[in-house]
C-alpha cells in the first residue's frame, strides 16, 4: 500500500518489498515526520520500517520516526544506525539518534532516490534468482508449501538425499518481515 506525501518532485512511499511506514508530514525533505506501523496481521508488534524517498538527490534530508520509543524492542534502537541504499542491493549506514522516544536521522543522498530500512532488505528479485540457482543444482529442489498472509510464496529448499537414516537440518530464513538478515545468511550458506 502506498503512503505518499509530496512537494513538487519530493515523495515518500513504502510500495516496496517489505515496505512499512506511516507518513505523518513530508512537506519537504528537511522535516519528514514518520511513524512505525504494526506488522501485517498484528495490532501490537512494530519494529520494522522500510520506505523510499524520491526527489532528494543532494538535499539535506531529516527524518524523525516519532513513535520509535513505543516499538516492541525499543532498546534495540540504542546505538543503532539506519540502513540506506540507492539501488536496493548495496546498503550503508547513516548516523542516527534515539532519545528514548523518537529515532532521528539525517542524510544527504547522492542519488535522487534512496531507501531507508531497519535492516538491509532482501529483494524479491534476488530471492527468485537464488531459488532458480538452487533448483538447477544437482540433488536440490524447491517445494512450495503455502503462502504468506499477503499471498506471497512460502518455499522450502530440499538439499541432499531424503533417506530415513539421514539426519535433517532445518534453517529458517525470514520468518518475519524485518528478519531480512536471515535471507542474506541463507544465501551465503547456500553458496
Amino acid at each position: 500500500m502506498i503512503r505518499r506525501e509530496s512537494a513538487s518532485s519530493f515523495a515518500i512511499d513504502d510500495d516496496l518489498d517489505g515496505g512499512a511506514i506511516e507518513v505523518v508530514r513530508a512537506s519537504s525533505p528537511r522535516a519528514v515526520e514518520l511513524l512505525l506501523r504494526p506488522d501485517t496481521a498484528s495490532s501490537t508488534f512494530m519494529q520494522w520500517f522500510h520506505f523510499r524517498a524520491r526527489g532528494v538527490g543532494g538535499a539535506r534530508c531529516r527524518y524523525r520516526i516519532a513513535n520509535a520509543g513505543e516499538a516492541t524492542y525499543a532498546d534495540a534502537f540504542e546505538g543503532y544506525r539506519v540502513c540506506a541504499s540507492h539501488d536496493g542491493e548495496a546498503w550503508f549506514r547513516v548516523s542516527t539518534r534515539f532519545d528514548g522516544r523518537a529515532l532521528t536521522f539525517q542524510h544527504t543522498p547522492s542519488e535522487d532516490e534512496v531507501r531507508y530500512a531497519y535492516f538491509a532488505t532482501y529483494p524479491a528479485a534476488r530471492r527468485a534468482r537464488l531459488l532458480d540457482r538452487v533448483e538447477a543444482a544437482p540433488r536440490t529442489r524447491v517445494e512450495r508449501v503455502g503462502e504468506t498472509i499477503e499471498g506471497r510464496p512460502l518455499d522450502v529448499l530440499i538439499i541432499g538425499d531424503e533417506r530415513p537414516d539421514q539426519r535433517r537440518i532445518w534453517i529458517t530464513a525470514r520468518q518475519h518481515p524485518g528478519e531480512t538478515a536471515a535471507e542474506w545468511f541463507a544465501e551465503g550458506a547456500l553458496g
